[in-house]
């Protein structure tokens, strides 16, 4: 017996030297055996790193010209964990593209899209391979997951159909909230109804313009009338166009619904309908001699200072296809920056659409000085909104003491918090989505 390490520690070199007695004559011959370690991958380790990893896919799409609802549907996966299961998330410039190595985690995941935003589906399957002898079949299985391209704060032309079920409601109206379920307001009246997603692609609509359209006005006077529904307070505001306050003085008068917020001297973002051109198309069968007021109001606005955020947001590890990322130009990269800027500046504005989701301390700017000294007020994110970011839990090393429950590192996502799949297929759903 010989031992080298020829093959370093996955090698072994041995001799044998066999005998054997023929005819009183010992007949021996040496032989050199060479023993190599080979390693090999289990079944689930092989499809990871194969091409072909996938066993479902979920596609998110949503026909708008912005990324907001995907920014949020984004932190609001980090939140329940939606995430944890995928296999490779792909961003595309149309929507998400999730992967996933079971049906079952697809399944779930378009159970939760279906609890948090307002979307339709459809499902399809792919044979991939088939076993004539044992009479087994691979297939592949793609959802493709649409959202209503309607968002938070767009100015909507209610279809007559909607508007006859909403007893006649608007039709001009502003979507105020957008969860498993889309809610309108009319500032005229101050009337509020919700619709459900089936209802919605019934009869499907688009948005006239969105807040991006908007244009600052100053408040000259407010006259509330003290009608009030939950939040929102009926009043009679007069209006001046901020850019033209010092060369005219053209003042509108036009009612809203967030009168309990306006003082004069406040500035507002407001719809200028008086320079809009609204295509046919968006008027969704309503005829041309619709009327629509002159100014519609948004949502008020503040000054902004170029200060430090106390907070931050985690993202998730997204890969951008290869054609997107050919196509991708300096301007579309500084746009992705805008409106993920526009999108914190909407989480600061909206409490109620902050505590949907998780808000992580900025140790770097509390290293700055404390929260005093960052001009820190009751309209920004306050300290105790904020969640102190953890380590990854280290099985068997440091940090793993207390992480019960945990695998991996990553918090286990339980049935309760996802919905049932069986439930989503036969069209039943528990309604408990977070507001956007």
């Amino acid at each position: 017996f010989v031992s080298a390490a020829v093959f370093g520690s996955r090698g072994l070199t041995t001799s044998f030297s066999p005998q054997e007695v023929f005819n009183g004559a010992i007949l021996q011959q040496s032989f050199v055996v060479e023993y190599v370690v080979q390693y090999q991958m289990c079944l689930n380790c092989q499809r990871t790193n194969s091409d072909v990893t996938w066993k479902a896919c979920v596609q998110i799409r949503q026909r708008a010209d912005h990324k907001r609802t995907f920014l949020y549907l984004e932190q609001l996966m980090l939140k329940h964990n939606a995430h944890v299961n995928t296999i490779n998330i792909k961003e595309l410039n149309t929507g998400l593209d999730l992967y996933y190595s079971h049906r079952s985690h697809a399944l779930k995941a378009v159970d939760f899209l279906n609890n948090v935003v307002p979307l339709r589906y459809k499902a399809s399957e792919h044979l991939v391979s088939h076993d004539a002898s044992s009479n087994t079949f691979n297939y592949k299985y793609s959802f493709m997951a649409e959202i209503a391209p309607v968002c938070r704060n767009d100015l909507v032309v209610l279809p007559p159909k909607v508007q006859a079920h909403f007893g006649g409601m608007g039709p001009v109206v502003i979507c105020t909230k957008i969860s498993n379920v889309l809610q309108f307001v009319d500032p005229n009246t101050l009337q509020v109804a919700t619709l459900n997603s089936t209802l919605y692609w019934k009869s499907p609509f688009r948005s006239v313009a969105q807040d991006k359209h908007g244009t600052e006005f100053m408040v000259i006077d407010v006259e509330p009338s003290h009608i009030t529904y939950g939040k929102f307070m009926l009043a009679e505001v007069t209006l001046a166009r901020l850019r033209d306050m010092a060369t005219s003085d053209q003042q509108y008068i036009v009612r809203t619904h967030i009168g309990n917020l306006l003082q004069p001297g406040d500035t507002v973002l407001a719809y200028d309908l008086t320079t809009f051109q609204i295509a046919e198309g968006d008027l969704n069968g309503h005829k041309h001699n619709l009327e629509f007021p002159d100014v519609v109001i948004i949502k008020k606005t503040f000054e902004k200072k170029h200060k430090r955020r106390i907070w931050k947001l985690k993202r998730l590890d997204m890969e951008e296809e290869e054609a997107e990322q050919k196509r991708k130009k300096k301007g579309e990269a500084e746009l992705k920056q805008v409106e993920m800027e526009r999108f914190l500046n909407d989480l600061e504005e909206d409490k109620e659409m902050r505590h949907a989701i998780n808000l992580y301390k900025n140790e770097e700017a509390l290293a700055q000085g404390p929260p005093s000294e960052i001009d820190e007020n009751e309209d920004n994110v306050r300290m105790d909104e904020l969640l102190d970011e953890l380590e990854e839990f280290a099985i068997g090393g440091e940090g793993a003491e207390g992480a019960e429950g945990v695998e991996g590192g990553v918090p286990e996502v339980r049935e309760e918090e996802m919905g049932e799949s069986e439930e989503m297929m036969d069209g039943e759903h528990v309604i408990h989505g977070a507001p956007y």
